[in-house]
């Protein structure tokens, strides 16, 4: 393979302790790691937050950070007797791109630790290339980025899209008999410039940061490598979220891949989820409302009828914005508090709803099967001043009853009011919440429920017609 998953070590002989992280192993010859495996050494250093500052965009020489070449020791394979080599740091990578994003994207984020006194997200933006032997060592770092061209020649970022199935092959807790342990998800949002920065329902532990990301193909065992990983751990104002941060080489490496124009087609094999995006980017607006947002589903556009919950309405007038486009609404129904169904039912200023290529969201009429595959689709995490795209995750129905639906796709901040999908792109649910554990922040993003539309759209399409207050003590 061109790419493959690795574990690195550093032995502090001072301490007597071992840290280890995985790795991108290139083409056999380097290895691009995150600064997770090298993150006690750098802390260390006196001034070290001025020291990283310092470091212009690009490859820097190792003596910028350190006095004595670190020892590593790369691991090939998790059986034993474990088959492994010498590294040296070959250079020090400033990604321009991350330095300059990262504040943009992730600015209510925390990394690694729910704690804003140990943040180093200055850190997210360092990598190291690492050799293997001693001849590219001495090769240079031209020979690296030739190496890293060759793979990026492979395939089209174009490919990467929310949807797509992927595959993450890492070492979680950097343990040796982890090593090469997969996980499987879908991308659930791009974004950045070039939409650079990957965001997945994958699942990864701590140790995994610097795992290669690969696009899954219907062919070939891991597909095509796409990028790394960045984050395994990560919090939002406080609360879990439980997705794991990529990046994809292109973006983290953009001032030196050059950009071929002349790809194969991979839309043979590529294995992605085709409706349920389309749905995504046709049905599904983000609602805002003074001073919070949440989600909104079309269900009509002839009549402008959008569907969100109670608890995201704030005021009588929500702004919907779908692409970037602002559509004025007003608030014509809302549940009261402790009412069975969490709903507010929506009117969009049609002539700005009609120039739009929004389509009305199919509604689901058949059973709803315990265990069949669903997928979330919302606004969470992101304010509507980045302009964000919305969010897709996936999982199963886990639970049903006549009025709620539990999933275990991945449902966040802001997800509320969105669509619980299945493989169809057929609404089942709009969502309403994730759990809490009691008396703290802590989210269980995965065990969340939503109300069943085959309960409420009947009596919704009867209110809007006839205006019937019956409407009300239905749903009561």
């Amino acid at each position: 393979m061109s790419v493959e998953s690795v574990l690195v070590e550093y032995e502090d002989k001072i301490e007597n302790k071992i840290y280890a992280n995985s790795g991108s192993l290139i083409l056999n010859n380097y290895v691009i790691i995150t600064s997770n495996v090298l993150v006690q050494i750098i802390t260390k250093i006196n001034g070290w937050r001025d020291k990283l500052q310092s470091l212009k965009c690009g490859f820097s020489e190792p003596e910028k950070l350190f006095k004595a070449q670190p020892e590593l020791n790369v691991v090939m394979n998790s059986i034993n007797p474990y088959r492994s080599k010498t590294g040296q740091v070959l250079a020090i990578y400033t990604s321009q791109f991350i330095r300059k994003e990262i504040t943009t994207y992730f600015k209510d984020w925390t990394i690694d630790e729910d704690d804003k006194t140990k943040q180093i997200k200055e850190l997210l933006s360092t990598f190291f290339i690492i050799a293997l032997t001693e001849e590219t060592f001495a090769s240079g770092i031209n020979n690296f980025k030739q190496c890293l061209n060759q793979i990026n020649e492979t395939y089209s970022q174009s490919y990467i899209r929310v949807g797509q199935k992927i595959i993450i092959d890492g070492t979680p807790f950097g343990n040796r008999h982890f090593l090469r342990t997969q996980s499987k998800g879908i991308v659930s949002n791009l974004l950045g410039p070039g939409k650079c920065f990957i965001l997945t329902d994958t699942p990864t532990a701590p140790g995994s940061e610097g795992s290669p990301i690969y696009l899954k193909s219907k062919k070939k065992p891991y597909g095509y490598p796409i990028g790394i990983v960045l984050a395994s751990l990560t919090w939002w104002r406080g609360e879990w979220i439980g997705l794991t941060l990529g990046g994809t080489f292109s973006g983290i490496f953009s001032d030196i891949l050059t950009r071929n124009k002349d790809f194969a087609d991979l839309n043979e094999d590529l294995d992605r989820v085709y409706v349920v995006p389309d749905v995504l980017n046709h049905s599904i607006v983000q609602v805002v409302s003074g001073s919070s947002w949440g989600s909104g589903i079309l269900l009509d556009k002839e009549n402008g009828v959008f569907i969100t919950n109670s608890h995201v309405v704030e005021t009588s007038s929500p702004t919907l914005i779908w692409e970037d486009i602002e559509i004025k609404s007003k608030l014509v129904y809302k549940s009261g508090e402790n009412e069975v169904y969490d709903i507010a039912i929506l009117a969009a200023d049609l002539p700005s709803l009609k120039e739009t290529k929004m389509e009305a969201v199919k509604i689901s009429t058949n059973k709803i099967i315990l265990g069949e595959t669903a997928f979330a689709a919302g606004f969470p995490l992101f304010p509507q001043t980045i302009k964000p795209r919305p969010t897709l995750t996936k999982g199963c129905i886990s639970h049903v009853t006549p009025s709620m639906i539990k999933t275990t796709c991945s449902v966040l901040p802001g997800s509320s009011g969105g669509a619980i999908l299945n493989k169809s792109g057929e609404l089942l649910g709009i969502i309403v919440c994730n759990t809490r554990l009691n008396g703290n922040m802590s989210a269980v993003p995965r065990i969340n429920m939503a109300v069943p539309i085959t309960n409420i759209i009947d009596v919704i399409l009867n209110y809007l017609e006839t205006k019937s207050k019956e409407f009300v003590l239905i749903l009561y």
